[in-house]
């Protein structure tokens, strides 16, 4: 079978078991029957199974740190409980349904970015207010914003104080574990924070991050 052919045999499985046979309302409750992790979770309405994507946040990805906690804290949030599902009625590119979940006058989104277990979507949500919900994590160090490495005043003070003998490029989030030569590497692509310079030796020595493999000769 060529790769074309694989690729959309594959697609069309994927849309199969995402795809509800049920038309969604906007606005509907519904059991939580599984985590996938902190930003996905399985709902069951009227006996069929919806996957949904949390709207306006990202949690860390499995095996980057804070992983587990995010999704350890969206199932004690809701794991087995009945759930107001939020959405536009939009589904993304997995047709999970991107939505907000409301559990007694809690969104599950704003309490995951408050206590710092998922970051502002920003290139998929221009929503003012978990941009501010982020930005006091941050001031407050909580979460994923614990680690010093995402402290942007720390970082440019400390650039004031040393000599710099060569600068490189960071993605300015906890989960990311290189550093980059060049702004335009393929390694930063999928940043979803941003990008910062630091001094090369303290990326590697108080970060303890590593040439990008796609920067390796």
């Amino acid at each position: 079978m060529s790769y074309y052919y694989l690729h959309s045999f594959i697609s069309i499985i994927v849309l199969l078991v995402f795809s509800p046979t049920i038309k969604l309302p906007k606005e509907f409750e519904a059991k939580v029957i599984g985590i996938k992790d902190g930003d996905t979770i399985e709902v069951l309405y009227e006996n069929e199974p919806v996957v949904i994507r949390l709207e306006h946040i990202d949690c860390p990805e499995k095996k980057q740190a804070y992983w587990q906690k995010a999704k350890q804290f969206t199932s004690d949030f809701c794991f087995g409980k009945k759930v107001q599902v939020i959405s536009k009625g939009r589904f993304d590119r997995y047709r999970r349904l991107i939505a907000e979940i409301k559990y007694k006058d809690k969104i599950l989104n704003k309490e995951l970015v408050t206590n710092g277990y998922a970051i502002h979507f920003k290139k998929y949500s221009k929503d003012k207010s978990y941009a501010s919900l982020e930005n006091v994590a941050k001031q407050n160090n909580i979460g994923i914003w614990s680690h010093k490495s995402l402290d942007n005043s720390s970082i440019d003070q400390e650039k004031k104080k040393t000599k710099c003998k060569k600068e490189v490029f960071i993605c300015n989030s906890s989960s990311s574990e290189t550093y980059h030569y060049t702004k335009e590497c393929r390694g930063l692509k999928n940043c979803k924070d941003t990008i910062r310079t630091i001094c090369k030796e303290k990326a590697e020595k108080q970060y303890g991050r590593v040439l990008c493999r796609f920067e390796k000769n």
